[in-house]
């Protein structure tokens, strides 16, 4: 198992990336600071630089977000992208979508009556 920098949540959204004149369609399935996965038939070679245009909720709208990774590995799924260094508002906005998204989640598996669902 790798040692990861950030916490990584389950997020679903279609994603395009893109490297050179090269273009895969897929959807994400995890994603975090660092990083993502992208669930794809195709897949870029590892270690191509790409940008990845991605649907991501705002606080009142679904917005588009573009970001530069790198492909750092392959499987039979899709593909892992290591993010490089993100814009203060780009890192802003994805910690405040991971953030949200993972108190959902721990709202939505607390048991009922217990204080963790409540906040």
């Amino acid at each position: 198992m790798q040692n990861r920098n950030y916490k990584r949540i389950s997020f679903v959204s279609r994603a395009m990336v893109m490297a050179g004149n090269q273009a895969v369609e897929g959807m994400t399935a995890n994603i975090s600071l660092g990083g993502m996965f992208v669930t794809a038939s195709q897949r870029l070679p590892v270690g191509d630089a790409v940008l990845i245009s991605m649907e991501m909720p705002s606080m009142s709208r679904g917005s588009t977000i573009t970001l530069n990774g790198v492909v750092v590995r392959n499987s039979s799924m899709g593909m892992g992208v290591r993010f490089v260094p993100l814009n203060h508002e780009t890192f802003a906005h994805l910690r405040s979508v991971i953030n949200r998204k993972s108190w959902s989640a721990i709202r939505e598996i607390a048991p009922d009556g217990d204080s963790r669902g409540s906040r």
